[in-house]
């Protein structure tokens, strides 16, 4: 009788555990399926797969970024090796305390991250997530977007994994703050606070020898009516531990609310002077200590300053140099001490990396600030009358750029105009119009190189039109591309001026949704733009405006009478209405936050926070423009 030919059941366990299995249509996954800290863990590609992106690459390189409990995120770029049909990566998370981890995948310049959707994992131990794993989950499922990585999510789902967290760890400060948060914003009022202070008493229990848990607690204590012992804990943790994060923020809340700028210099080189500094604290110092050096002159002071940096930065030169060139003091310090950022910027290597970016994105962020330094040292060096030098840094600038700065492309024509280089200024100016790219500033040069070469203005403004038409033409295709076709949440709200404006009743108009609150900086510095942009379409009947008011401290009749008398005290006359909670069904992380949307109803164009009115409103024209056209 022949023997049978039997495979071993123990070596077939061997192999399979040797082995990354993944499902056929499955694109990515890792192994283990719940990973640690400081255990090897694969990340596996699958090209083959229906919806993979990469799938004939010769070269694919894992971006894998991990979220930490107090460090910055770290970004890791793992070069794949291909395993017969799969690409695979080997890494260990390192540093302390990991919580989550996002991950993608390149080829190049191609991304697969399911077309905005990055893959994800908890980080666990003993078998279940750690303890801040699910709550960062919720964060960026509301935030959709980390360092540079991209994730859907919805309101409901964040939700979901907050729960998730407090059922593991009830206690947490910050989760506990953030279902607070939310519970003020979906139920407003004295019930609502009531709940939170019986809370709050729990896990301030549980937290209250942990100086990171109280910094997280005591806005609360405040906001539930308990200023008074906010106040009082706050103090005896200063005094117990005054090199701790709450004097720190003591100390920076002082420091904002100085008004005398010497003594608050002094007050910032105090702190400064503190050992357990944060980086990212002591970096908004210097930069806020150079600003009040130039704000009174104290250039000696500021020199003295830079020069004893062990790693001097060139941002905190150009933010030195800057105003006073712009404003005209001191304009030969201030050109030798943007010359001096300029070295820098030409010098700063790939050690001071921020951890959780990738090389090729910071070598974006060097260019672009070689090119700001270099723009401040043009205008110094045209202002003090070397305009020649003054162009060299102006086309540098312009090059790295690429056209993009509208400030730059005008100072370019400019100084080729002041140089008689007439035909460069053309040049350069009717790319940038062509682009749209150009301001006032830069048609009122070209229209001068213009008359200086051809003698006379004629035809200029027949030539400008064209290039104006080819500028929104370019912008158009370039929204085309970013357009989001989203479902609009329908609503119906209350109006500042009386009756309810539902917004499925707008259907055949362009509809501007603007969240703001009225404590909101950014948003009262976009309003005067928002009233000019109210004031271009009132007349168009295909148009409406709408500003939602949102995240208020007031309720009820105090909300409305804060809402009617900042409207009023500024003369603003576009539509106000009173938002009930619809910011939660539109995802808004923050604001102000704008959205664009098209006569079918559906969410066109997005934008959050506020960089400027000139790019504020010509970025609303034209996507205003763009769906009018429709």
């Amino acid at each position: 009788m022949p023997r049978k030919l039997m495979f071993p059941l123990w070596l077939a366990l061997l192999l399979a555990a040797c082995q990354t299995t993944i499902a056929p249509d499955q694109i990515a996954g890792l192994k283990p399926a719940k990973p640690k800290a400081h255990e090897k863990i694969t990340i596996t590609y699958q090209p083959a797969a229906k919806d993979a992106q990469l799938k004939d690459a010769e070269a694919i390189t894992a971006h894998v970024l991990i979220g930490y409990e107090k460090e910055q995120p770290r970004l890791l770029e793992l070069a794949m090796q291909k395993k017969e049909k799969l690409w695979q990566a080997d890494f260990t998370l390192p540093g302390e305390k990991p919580l989550l981890l996002l991950y993608r995948f390149a080829a190049g310049n191609k991304i697969d991250d399911r077309s905005g959707n990055s893959w994800y994992s908890l980080i666990f131990d003993n078998g279940k997530p750690v303890q801040g794993s699910h709550l960062t989950l919720a964060t960026l499922l509301r935030q959709q977007e980390y360092v540079n990585f991209k994730i859907a999510g919805t309101p409901e789902q964040s939700r979901e994994e907050l729960e998730k967290e407090l059922a593991i760890y009830p206690n947490s400060a910050p989760a506990n703050s953030l279902l607070w948060r939310l519970q003020l914003r979906e139920k407003p009022g004295d019930s609502t606070k009531a709940a939170i202070k019986t809370s709050l008493e729990r896990v301030y229990e549980a937290n209250k020898d942990n100086e990171d848990a109280v910094a997280v607690l005591l806005n609360w204590f405040v906001q539930t009516d308990q200023a008074d012992r906010a106040e009082s804990i706050r103090n005896d943790w200063v005094r117990k531990n005054p090199k701790g994060k709450l004097a720190l923020y003591q100390a920076m809340i002082k420091i904002g609310q100085q008004g005398d700028s010497a003594q608050r210099i002094a007050e910032i080189e105090q702190l400064l002077a503190h050992d357990a500094l944060p980086e990212e604290d002591r970096e908004s110092l210097q930069s806020m200590l150079i600003e009040e050096y130039a704000r009174i002159d104290w250039i000696d002071q500021a020199r003295d300053f830079l020069a004893k940096m062990d790693k001097p930065k060139a941002h905190l030169y150009n933010a030195l140099a800057w105003p006073l060139i712009e404003n005209g003091r001191h304009l030969s310090q201030a050109v030798e001490l943007a010359g001096k950022g300029v070295e820098l910027a030409r010098r700063t290597g790939s050690d001071c990396k921020p951890s959780y970016l990738s090389q090729a994105d910071w070598d974006n962020v060097q260019k672009d600030a070689l090119a700001s330094i270099l723009d401040t040292y043009g205008l110094g060096l045209f202002k003090t009358g070397k305009t020649a030098e003054a162009e060299a840094a102006y086309a540098e600038a312009y090059a790295i750029n690429r056209g993009e700065s509208p400030d730059i492309n005008a100072r370019l024509v400019e100084s080729y105009v002041k140089n008689g280089k007439y035909d460069k200024a053309i040049q350069v100016a009717e790319a940038c119009l062509s682009a749209a790219k150009a301001d006032i500033n830069l048609i009122q040069h070209y229209r001068a190189a213009w008359i200086k070469l051809n003698g006379s203005a004629a035809g200029f403004e027949a030539q400008l039109k064209k290039l104006q038409d080819l500028g929104k033409n370019h912008s158009f295709t370039k929204l085309a591309e970013s357009r989001m076709n989203k479902p609009a949440p329908d609503f119906t709200l209350p109006a500042l001026n009386g009756g309810m404006v539902t917004l499925s009743e707008q259907k055949g108009k362009v509809v501007v949704v603007d969240f703001w609150a009225t404590w909101c900086g950014p948003c009262k510095m976009s309003f005067p733009f928002l009233q000019q942009m109210y004031e271009r379409y009132q007349k168009n009947p295909d148009v409406l405006i709408l500003a939602l008011n949102t995240w208020e401290r007031e309720k009820g009749p105090q909300r409305e009478q804060l809402v009617r008398r900042f409207i009023k005290e500024n003369n603003y006359t576009f539509p106000v209405l009173f938002d009930a909670n619809y910011v939660e069904k539109y995802g808004v992380t923050g604001i102000p936050t704008k959205f664009i949307i098209d006569k079918q109803g559906q969410i066109a164009f997005q934008s959050i926070g506020f960089n400027g009115g000139e790019d504020m409103i010509q970025e609303m024209t034209a996507e205003i423009e763009l769906l009018l056209a429709e």
